[in-house]
């Protein structure tokens, strides 16, 4: 569930294109709670489900920078208040398709476990040659 920073289920589709909205969907149908923040760029949320070292910082921003590719980007932010700093764990890409479920449902999985990196799904590339919007 993607819920926006007053609690509320978000209603709106945030994306326009049809990955976009597959993730948004996968995001939304999930038993776990996504916080959508709307001050970001492109759909943005952190998973709200706890660990059990302390709060779960894993974000996932989902964006097109390009006609006909979406990035579905993983990161945490720094933990430093006054940074804007951002620590990358890959983004998977699709090109003119929109995601499977397994693609989506192995995203989740990763952002659920806190980005741990034995969780990293297979298709989830370490480099990718975008620049990532705050």
């Amino acid at each position: 569930m993607i819920v926006s920073p007053s609690g509320d289920p978000l209603q709106d589709d945030v994306g326009d294109g049809p990955a976009e909205l597959a993730f948004c969907e996968a995001l939304r149908m999930s038993d776990l709670r996504f916080l959508h923040d709307p001050e970001r760029a492109g759909l943005d949320c952190r998973c709200e489900r706890d660990l059990e070292t302390g709060p779960n910082r894993a974000r996932i921003k989902v964006f097109s920078p390009r006609r006909g590719t979406t990035l579905a980007f993983l990161y945490k932010d720094s933990q430093v208040p006054f940074s804007t700093d951002r620590f990358a764990y890959g983004a998977l890409i699709v090109k003119n398709r929109p995601p499977t479920g397994e693609e989506c449902a192995g995203l989740i999985e990763y952002l659920a476990s806190g980005l741990h990196p034995e969780r990293r799904p297979r298709w989830v590339k370490r480099a990718f040659p975008f620049d990532i919007p705050r």
